[in-house]
């Protein structure tokens, strides 16, 4: 227990005081200070990698947390009450985004695309689930069994599920869907040898569908009346508006090798012919038999029963009002007849003859 000096001094006294007992209470006293004064420091040293652990942590946080909020610097919150209250919107570089695609933006940035990566970009409701379809199907043959849902097949760049970092694990071609303009598109895609798939369709059916979707979808919830939507429609107060600009900006890559622009009405009066169209582009053979097999499998009337295609599982999670219009509604060409009043036909003329006039003779 102690040193071999204390253990070895004999009974000396010195006066009143033995020498060996006086050694060994000095040498006790001078331990249990050294043990005390190590405890002391091992708590300070303790205290201080706790706070430097502490704060080199908070800065991190601070640092991803700024990071990710940059373009909120640049934005602007766009008020809008007859949306949920936690549905925010905003503006950012001329274009009206929600929060859950403000969030990805900055990590949008750095996504990287593979040479055979194909893109289908297009604004809300002018027929991208159709063209979704039509592609996997050119791709990978008609398959009634099949088990995955288009959502998973073919998964939607900027939305918060399945998530960028899933994305960008995929093995093999992958298929991506987005809603972003041309020019909030991630910048790898300059570099790469992407397939872009455009679709457009006539602003006047656009507004009658996305009208339903926002009312459908409880993330949205929107309250107010068509009229109210219509007039945010032109305004462009929509998410992902304008609608004129997100059309324009692809409308001016038009003859860019990589990009194929495709009309929703098009599909209507000659998908056989479409079909065909979007095969070449692909640089795939499609035989006759195909064709008749895709253009069966990829009716409106097939689809919508088709549960992974039609978006039903929707339903189960919440996403849906069940008592609004379903994902896939009517897919008509002319609905918005039954919704415009005349003074509303005319605005949406003067506004498509003032920023769609080149493109607008191909919505007929």
């Amino acid at each position: 227990m102690y040193p071999v000096y204390l253990r070895n001094l004999r009974y000396w006294n010195i006066g009143h005081i033995n020498l060996k007992e006086f050694a060994i209470e000095r040498f006790i006293h001078k331990n249990t200070s050294n043990e005390h004064n190590i405890k002391k420091f091992r708590r300070i040293k303790r205290l201080a990698s706790t706070l430097l652990f502490g704060s080199t942590f908070l800065v991190v946080i601070w640092a991803r947390n700024r990071k990710s909020v940059t373009v909120f610097d640049d934005a602007k919150l766009v008020t809008n009450s007859n949306y949920q209250k936690n549905f925010k919107l905003y503006e950012y570089k001329q274009f009206v985004l929600p929060l859950f695609v403000m969030k990805n933006l900055d990590q949008l940035k750095n996504f990287t695309f593979k040479n055979d990566d194909i893109l289908v970009v297009s604004f809300p409701k002018t027929g991208t689930t159709w063209l979704q379809e039509i592609i996997y199907c050119i791709l990978n043959g008609v398959d009634e069994t099949l088990s995955q849902s288009l959502e998973d097949r073919f998964p939607y760049l900027e939305f918060i599920y399945p998530g960028l970092g899933s994305i960008q694990r995929m093995e093999g071609q992958r298929l991506i869907k987005t809603h972003l303009p041309y020019s909030l598109l991630p910048e790898d895609i300059h570099k790469k040898h992407v397939k872009v798939l455009y679709i457009m369709r006539n602003p006047k059916d656009v507004v009658v569908s996305y009208y339903h979707f926002v009312r459908m979808m409880t993330v949205s919830d929107y309250s107010g009346n068509f009229e109210n939507f219509f007039q945010d429609f032109i305004s462009d107060k929509v998410p992902y508006g304008p609608a004129w600009k997100h059309y324009q900006e692809m409308w001016d890559h038009r003859n860019d090798a990589n990009i194929l622009i495709l009309f929703y009405e098009d599909f209507h009066k000659d998908i056989r012919g479409s079909i065909k169209k979007i095969a070449n582009f692909l640089n795939r053979n499609v035989t006759d038999e195909e064709i008749d097999d895709i253009v069966d499998h990829c009716s409106f009337r097939n689809m919508s029963q088709n549960p992974n295609v039609n978006y039903q599982h929707w339903d189960d999670l919440g996403v849906r009002k069940l008592h609004e219009a379903k994902f896939m509604r009517k897919g008509e060409i002319g609905d918005w007849k039954n919704y415009f009043t005349s003074e509303m036909s005319q605005s949406m003329d003067l506004w498509m003859d003032n920023y769609l006039k080149d493109i607008s003779t191909c919505f007929n």
